[in-house]
């Protein structure tokens, strides 16, 4: 579901190479469609709010203007177009099974810069991202996965009493979009039905330890049968 620069990897390369405290480097991430927008790369987590920043999404900007800009550091780049050294890998091991999909790239991210590697955004570096083709882009299995790894994600790694403000704050605003999708007329269709009953599940499976893969009886809400 991507498609890179012919010089993408050239680029992260060398951002790489030019500090040996870099250990992750990312390019810009465009959407397929508009091809010049902005989907990711100057990435930020707000401990406070329990939220990730994108500052240039939906942003729209040239080849030749992003040539010109300097690599910067950010929290986090994306796993789909990461570039990561070896001795990283060897010393804050591979990503984190316990999520299977969604946040173990802020997670992985965060246990570089955890580890003293620096974390940088390369804006002439390109590539374009069919954004959640692999699921569909708030699906059921999204919705699920999302909702219970960012507990995970914010549980694991907020600092002081933000790890319990910023859980807390998911919760809340979890249960409010479970009582919207529940008793709004708008949202009384199946489709949703599905997406509230993935949420519920997804604090369910929080709170019982359950991550991973989706176990069958999440499966069966998501997908269907």
């Amino acid at each position: 579901d991507t498609e890179v620069d012919p010089q993408m990897l050239t680029k992260l390369v060398e951002v790489a190479e030019s500090d040996s405290q870099i250990g992750m480097v990312g390019p810009t991430m465009h959407y397929a469609d508009p091809p010049t927008m902005i989907w990711g790369g100057d990435n930020w987590i707000d401990w406070r709010r329990a939220r990730m920043i994108r500052n240039r999404m939906g942003e729209l900007i040239s080849e030749s203007a992003l040539a010109h800009q300097k690599p910067q550091e950010v929290d986090y780049v994306d796993t789909c177009a990461i570039l990561v050294k070896r001795e990283v890998v060897e010393k804050i091991g591979l990503m984190n099974g316990d999520y299977f999909i969604n946040f173990d790239d802020l997670d992985w991210n965060v246990r570089g810069r955890k580890a003293d590697y620096k974390i940088v955004y390369v804006p002439p570096a390109r590539m374009w991202h069919k954004v959640s083709a692999t699921m569909g882009f708030a699906s059921p299995a999204t919705t699920h996965y999302m909702t219970r790894n960012a507990l995970l994600f914010f549980w694991t790694h907020a600092p002081g009493i933000w790890k319990v403000l910023a859980t807390l704050q998911i919760i809340l605003r979890t249960v409010r979009t479970i009582g919207a999708w529940t008793f709004k007329p708008q949202y009384r269709t199946e489709a949703f039905r599905r997406k509230r009953d993935a949420n519920l599940l997804a604090l369910r499976d929080f709170f019982l330890g359950r991550f991973g893969k989706m176990g069958p009886d999440v499966a069966r809400v998501c997908y269907g049968g």
